[in-house]
């Protein structure tokens, strides 16, 4: 059937009798209220939630089950790595930055003068300045800045000119004025 409030509470009353019935059963007879509770959880276990009611599962036919990965007519499984995802080396030589000052960075932006910024798992803002070394090898010198996006798991974000949008686990989107440091939440989280 369809739902609706009643139904609802119905379920609602139903259930919280039975939960009385079962302690009372317990207190009495505990082999048979074990077996009772066991098969009423059991039965809950097996519904689905609003709008597939008691349905468990649905039948596949044969040619869609065909298209499924390691099937004979899907894709191959492991995936066959070739073209632009074989296997390479190219980043063996990479120089990994700031991996204990800076913990938990989902990305990196950059900012238009160059900079590097970075937010960690707290919600800090870090900033990394390229310093030209001797012989014309690019370092950065690493600076935290005075920004704070407040609670919640920087999940990415994007510097677009002097913003930094955020998607925070907690608030949701917002975005942060990289000169004042003004914060603007511009969807929250639900």
């Amino acid at each position: 059937g369809s739902w609706t409030p009643e139904s609802t509470r119905a379920t609602l009353a139903l259930q919280c009798l039975l939960s009385l019935c079962a302690w009372a059963l317990m207190r009495t007879l505990p082999a048979l209220t074990i077996a009772l509770l066991a098969a009423f959880v059991h039965r809950c276990c097996l519904r689905m939630a609003y709008p597939f009611g008691d349905v468990a599962g649905l039948p596949i036919d044969e040619a869609r089950a065909a298209l499924f990965t390691g099937g004979p007519n899907g894709s191959a499984f492991p995936a066959a790595l070739v073209g632009v995802f074989e296997s390479n080396r190219r980043l063996r030589g990479a120089t990994l930055l700031f991996t204990e000052e800076v913990v938990g960075s989902e990305c990196v932006g950059v900012a238009p003068n160059g900079d590097l910024l970075m937010l960690d798992r707290n919600g800090f803002v870090f900033r990394a300045t390229p310093q030209q070394r001797k012989g014309g090898a690019l370092a950065y010198e690493l600076s935290k800045e005075r920004h704070y996006v407040g609670p919640g798991r920087p999940l990415g974000f994007h510097v677009a000119g002097e913003w930094l949008y955020v998607c925070c686990s907690l608030k949701g989107l917002l975005r942060l004025h990289l000169g004042s440091g003004a914060i603007e939440l511009l969807s929250g989280a639900t």
